[in-house]
């Protein structure tokens, strides 16, 4: 469990500027977007050849004018030729982008090297499309070529929406210094009012290598379909083999028991913290959600527990149903059992929330002593056949130096990102230490927009449990600490819920409804996961779903809540 008292423990995504090569692709996963890719790789002089997964693209004369710029085309200033206004690098600090004198046609290209080696990407600075149509199919292009050594990249078009990625398609390529290879790839847009996002992105150049980019297109193919009808909810999967528990490495214990109401705390986030006390939803609480790192629409929210009681099995056959979230904690050399179980989690329809303690001290993480372990972390998440979402020390306010923790989180979050497609990486923050402490907020201990796909915090419901021979009578208002979760991730672009929670059985008494209003003013408010700390493990109160009233609510609730595909 975490840090917070009373324990007071108390949403895009998307993967961006990744700083390590991307692993090989791998087979299609649990959640993956509907979009269909088709894709090639034209390269000069003609002649034909197979591109992986069976697809074949034969190769064609590069024009020797500048290309006219098609019917429709949306990319800003695809051809480089005047500036290269429109276009940006995601990490200026070691990418270096400018215009290049080789070019497919007319006389200049987009010229990228990373100035230490590493991946380089060219990023459209603003959406290529501001808003979508769902159905309306695209045809995304671009011509590339090396200057040195061969430059593997992608060209991927991301759809987002309220802040998280809701889509992605991208086409991996090969460019090399013997002509420009032309990538394509055919998108969907999987929604309405979604922006796009379209970028470039050339994997682990050495100093002193080059990628060029030329002639990027996007144009609208055809008009909008109507959308599928929505496939009927299968019936709860049977509970998967045996699995072992984790046990939570952090104390939830250090924080003191807050005196007042968490209502007056000031919002952390910019100004649109002062956010309505509700959100229009834009879907049901419950349904299928198919974002590769599992990130729900507005609307849906997985409500699941951890299993510190034991086998969550054992707990799902009490209440009737499958856990939708299923929260593990681990010790660093804990990979291979984390993989383990985030695979089981996935083939009974879980979605693994996990928490790693680190190999290293923040320090040396964020010196890059702990890269090799990320690596290694990394490539077994991109097993697991879904999504999986990931925290490296979770609940940090009270461990040491948190401008530490956060260049850890800076240099360990790119690394995953850039080796897998289906793990969001998360931040989980105390609620107490965030909400309450004018000095500690969320915008102090930040990574960065670019690094986190979800925000969270533990928040637990004090009232009964006892701290220093005092017993709280005081409820936690969550919709307070909702709203300002709300609007923080709204403003950065992330998903957001609450990682854990508890109400001890004094308190469930006391207010029967309280859990109840925990999940249903979250899906209120677009909150993503809400996941209960099923245990009395480090902590100071028996928060464990051990009577009807706290497992009623899960009852009630499971069966209709998010669910990954």
């Amino acid at each position: 469990m975490s840090n917070t008292t009373p324990p007071v423990h108390p949403s895009r995504p998307r993967h961006r500027a990744p700083t390590e090569p991307s692993a090989p692709a791998r087979a299609t996963r649990r959640g993956a977007v509907a979009a269909t890719v088709v894709a090639g790789v034209v390269a000069l002089p003609p002649a034909a050849w197979a591109i992986g997964g069976g697809l074949t693209a034969a190769r064609t004369p590069a024009p020797q004018a500048k290309v006219a710029v098609a019917p429709g085309e949306l990319v800003t200033n695809g051809s480089f030729e005047d500036s290269l206004t429109g276009w940006k690098v995601n990490r200026p600090a070691t990418q270096e982008l400018a215009r290049g004198n080789q070019a497919v046609s007319g006389a200049w290209s987009a010229k990228l090297r990373s100035t230490t080696g590493g991946n380089v990407v060219v990023n459209d600075a603003a959406p290529t499309i501001p808003s979508t149509t769902a159905g309306l199919s695209y045809e995304v292009s671009a011509y590339v070529r090396a200057v040195g050594e061969p430059v593997r990249g992608k060209i991927k078009v991301r759809e987002v929406s309220r802040g998280s990625a809701s889509a992605t398609s991208k086409q991996s390529f090969t460019a090399t210094d013997a002509g420009w290879s032309r990538v394509t790839l055919s998108y969907t847009s999987q929604s309405t009012g979604a922006k796009v996002d379209l970028n470039v992105v050339g994997r682990k150049l050495a100093a002193g290598d080059t990628l060029l980019v030329d002639d990027v297109s996007m144009v609208p193919t055809g008009d909008p379909a109507t959308p599928p009808p929505s496939t009927p909810a299968p019936s709860s999967p049977a509970p998967s083999s045996p699995e072992p528990t984790s046990t939570p490495t952090s104390s939830p214990t250090r924080t003191p028991t807050p005196t007042s109401s968490p209502t007056s705390s000031t919002p952390t986030a910019s100004p649109s913290s002062s956010a309505p006390t509700s959100t229009p939803t834009t879907a049901p609480a419950g349904g299928c959600v198919t974002n590769p790192m599992g990130i729900p629409a507005t609307g849906q929210t997985y409500l699941g527990a951890s299993s510190g009681h034991g086998d969550i099995r054992d707990r799902e056959g009490q209440v009737g149903s499958t856990m939708r979230v299923h929260r593990t904690y681990y010790a660093a050399d804990r990979i291979t059992a984390a993989v383990r179980v985030a695979k089981q989690d996935v083939e009974a329809g879980r979605l693994p929330w996990i928490s790693f303690k680190a190999p290293h001290s923040w320090a040396q993480m964020s010196s890059g002593a702990g890269d090799a372990w990320a690596r290694e972390l990394a490539d077994g998440l991109a097993t697991v056949p879904g999504p999986v979402w990931l925290a490296v020390h979770h609940e940090p306010e009270k461990d040491g130096d948190l401008d530490l923790w956060v260049g850890m989180q800076r240099r360990v979050a790119p690394i995953i990102h850039s080796r897998t497609d289906n793990v969001a990486y998360t931040v989980i923050y105390s609620s107490w230490n965030t909400f309450s402490n004018d000095q500690n907020t969320i915008a102090s201990k930040w990574p960065g927009d670019q690094h986190i796909d979800v925000t969270a915090v533990d928040a637990y419901n004090p009232f009964g449990a006892t701290r220093n021979g005092r017993t709280s009578s005081k409820h936690l208002d969550m919709r307070s600490y909702y709203v300002k979760l709300a609007a923080w991730a709204k403003a950065h672009g992330t998903a957001w819920g609450i990682a854990e929670t508890g109400i001890t059985r004094a308190g469930a008494q006391d207010d029967p409804q309280w859990l109840t209003r925990a999940y249903t003013d979250m899906v209120e408010l677009g909150g993503a996961a809400l996941s209960y700390f099923d245990s009395s493990r480090n902590s100071v109160a028996d928060w464990r779903l051990t009577d009807d009233l706290r497992r009623d609510v899960f009852r009630e609730r499971l069966p209709g809540s998010a669910r990954i595909c």
